[in-house]
């Protein structure tokens, strides 16, 4: 009985490790109508709610939001739509 807990403790942990390990990625958006403080706002509050978003940092002067997320909870497909229904068109940076 015994031997039949460890094996499943064992094979839980090797799943929640596992899946607890995902790819961090990072991209540039474009935000060229990110205008103003509040347009600033805007952006990062609408990217920070999407699923898997790390970190949000917005440059105005380069019209440029750097985005950290984990590409395992979200893609840079939904970033960019997220972006698009706060209002702001977004393209990734090259």
């Amino acid at each position: 009985m015994r031997m039949y807990r460890v094996f499943i403790s064992l094979t839980l942990g090797g799943i929640l490790s596992g899946a607890a390990v995902a790819d961090e990625k990072i991209i540039t958006l474009h935000v060229p109508d990110m205008t103003c403080t509040a347009c600033v706002t805007n952006v990062k509050r609408a990217l920070s709610r999407l699923e898997g978003i790390k970190k949000v940092v917005v440059d105005t002067n380069r019209l440029e939001a750097v985005v950290t997320f984990d590409d395992a909870r979200t893609s840079s497909d939904a970033i960019i739509d997220v972006t698009g229904i706060a209002g702001y068109s977004a393209s990734i940076v090259r």
